[in-house]
């Protein structure tokens, strides 16, 4: 159970890296924070909206909470 958990966790933590470099730097993070707290307070983050593919400004689909994820992820993890 424990070495299943372990290695779970590990090839998480993997994936996430791999994708986005700095995840593991603390100041990315409050980055993401500064980032999600702008947005409850309806102000756009300009790092937010240079990251933002023009390709989703043209969509027309109501965006998810993956798409969101992404955005913040790549607007402070790269």
């Amino acid at each position: 159970m424990f070495r299943t958990f372990f290695l779970l966790s590990i090839g998480l933590f993997g994936g996430l890296w791999i994708a986005w470099p700095g995840i593991a730097r603390r100041d990315n993070w409050a980055c993401a924070l500064d980032i999600i707290i702008s947005a409850k307070e309806d102000k756009v983050d300009m790092r937010a909206v240079m990251a933002v593919n023009p390709k989703y400004i043209l969509e027309k689909n109501e965006t998810g909470k993956l798409k969101k994820i992404r955005l913040v992820g790549d607007a402070c993890f790269r």
